[in-house]
């Protein structure tokens, strides 16, 4: 595994764990503000349909590959933003608003992610760095809702908010740290052979049906039988 997995996977350890402390609880977030069961669906789905418009627009930016890094960076700022909204958001229209941040955060995070992940995979094929890092993410998820309801269960859905700030910030702040190692291999100076491993089987060279020269034996052979046939001809 690559150390440019190992910094990727350490990055967005933090904001997994800090995003899943909320999302099963967005719905009692929400109707804490006296909102109906309709606008619960729309604002899901307004960010949903947000994010897919707003992904496209961020992968046909034509320097999105030079900014990769950044990109990567822009999306924790901007999810956080979203989050610190949602400490003095009051209405509807708010968390509407909020929905864009988070859609813009997730747009440009997710897929500059993804790409550098890819990017920078020891097999272009099946590789066992994406189910490591499903098997990471998924234990990161399922132990985050725990530790997210007993935060708002104590403290309340502003020092939850607070707290997913802080996750956030730790994942910015390693995104700095190792901004020069997170690029395209290409634009890293790395080779292609440098990255793909070694074939599993070695190359064998194969050797020739006949050996040099034994072609070159049989057409004596084709002109003597050809002579045989007309000396039959002619003594007939």
């Amino acid at each position: 595994m690559r150390k440019q997995i190992k910094h990727l996977m350490l990055i967005n350890s933090f904001f997994v764990f800090a995003i899943n402390m909320f999302a099963p609880l967005y719905a009692s977030y929400i109707q804490k503000m006296d909102v109906g069961v309709v606008n619960i669906g729309g604002i899901w789905s307004f960010y949903i349909l947000s994010v897919g418009i707003l992904a496209y627009f961020v992968s046909r930016w034509k320097h999105s590959r030079e900014y990769v890094s950044h990109l990567l960076i822009l999306g924790f700022v901007f999810r956080a933003t979203g989050w610190m909204g949602y400490i003095f958001a009051g209405s509807v229209w708010q968390l509407y608003l909020i929905q864009l941040f988070l859609a813009l955060g997730e747009a440009m995070g997710s897929l500059s992610y993804n790409s550098l992940f890819a990017a920078h995979l020891d097999n272009r094929g099946f590789s066992p760095e994406w189910g490591f890092n499903m098997s990471i993410n998924s234990f990161i998820t399922g132990g985050a809702p725990l530790i997210g309801a007993a935060v708002v269960y104590t403290f309340g859905f502003g020092a939850l908010f607070v707290f997913m700030i802080g996750l956030s910030f730790i994942s910015t702040m390693l995104a700095f740290r190792y901004m020069n190692a997170l690029c395209f291999p290409q634009d890293a100076g790395i080779s292609q052979s440098d990255i793909l491993p070694e074939p599993f089987f070695p190359a064998v060279a194969i050797q020739p049906l006949y050996p040099e020269g034994q072609h070159q034996e049989q057409e004596p052979r084709k002109q003597s039988s050809q002579s045989v046939l007309a000396q039959n001809s002619s003594r007939k």
